[in-house]
């Protein structure tokens, strides 16, 4: 499988309570780790995956030591980076991350070079893409760019996944997406419907093939034209919800590549984000293939 998207260098502060504004809260717990929605995804993938789903990354870093260990972090993961290239005058993608007690979290997000991936990168990830079960990719890289990457693959009859996070104005060929991911306010904002089921209607009016609404703790919506499915979410305790989201859509792309059936794919991504908002920092949290099953098999 093949993700198109963004790479960051995360710094992470957990606190006892998330600021007000103007307000200093102190006694915080730093950790400096990697992030960005199309690497925290390619790593999940990479990590949730098996021989036959090998996750290849699109990207573009920056002329910079956090590239140098970007990459070194993405090798140890077996990740195939032929594709990630680097940028001789931007600085890589950095993001800041405050997480509160509850997990939640404040995020920034300066994008670099992650605004420097362009369609002749991934050009040259052509046949990379052509050999893929699944293209996986998100909004945070120019979406002419993601728009690109998303013809080639249903050119080559890849199933294309798109997690539209952060929602931004884009003009796509929604019927070249398969499945489209968003979360409850990213539904609202794209379908402007009176209710969840309403936005994703509308939305699979524009000719998407099904759409994943995400809901945190409520579970996720599988919206087809056959009607809407449910799949509960897991309970557990959240650190930090930082990569849930992004570790959710890798996972779910690994058992669409495997050939599982979407409520199935949905219940082990659930499983995956659930075990990720476990840990502190994007990446550091992401759980193995052999995490999660262990933890379904305790459930």
């Amino acid at each position: 499988m093949t993700v198109v998207g963004s790479a960051n260098a995360d710094f992470t502060m957990r606190l006892p309570a998330l600021p007000a504004r103007g307000e200093t809260v102190t006694g915080g717990r730093f950790l400096q780790a990697f992030g960005g929605k199309g690497a925290n995804s390619v790593v999940a993938a990479a990590r949730l995956g098996s021989p036959t789903t090998a996750a290849g990354f699109v990207a573009r870093l920056g002329n910079d030591a956090q590239a140098e260990s970007m990459l070194a972090a993405f090798g140890r993961d077996g990740i195939g980076v032929e594709h990630v290239t680097r940028d001789p005058e931007m600085p890589s993608g950095a993001a800041l991350v405050m997480v509160g007690d509850a997990g939640d979290n404040y995020l920034a997000v300066a994008p670099g070079s992650n605004h420097r991936l362009m369609p002749e990168h991934v050009d040259a990830a052509r046949e990379m893409i052509a050999d893929s079960a699944v293209l996986l990719t998100q909004m945070e890289v120019p979406a002419e760019t993601v728009r690109h990457a998303i013809e080639l693959a249903a050119a080559a009859g890849v199933t294309v996944i798109l997690n539209f996070a952060p929602t931004v104005e884009a003009d796509l060929d929604w019927d070249k997406v398969d499945v489209l991911v968003v979360n409850e306010t990213e539904a609202e904002q794209l379908g402007r419907g009176a209710t969840l089921e309403a936005s994703a209607v509308a939305l699979l009016g524009r000719g998407v093939g099904r759409v994943v609404i995400t809901l945190g703790a409520d579970g996720v919506l599988i919206v087809e034209e056959r009607g809407v499915t449910r799949v509960e979410a897991f309970e557990v305790k959240a650190v930090d919800t930082t990569a849930a989201g992004d570790t959710f859509c890798g996972a779910l792309a690994v058992r669409m590549a495997e050939g599982s059936v979407l409520e199935e794919a949905c219940r082990w991504a659930q499983a995956a984000a659930a075990l990720c908002v476990t840990g502190l920092g994007a990446q550091p949290s992401i759980p193995t293939r052999s995490e999660v099953e262990r933890w379904l098999q305790s459930r």
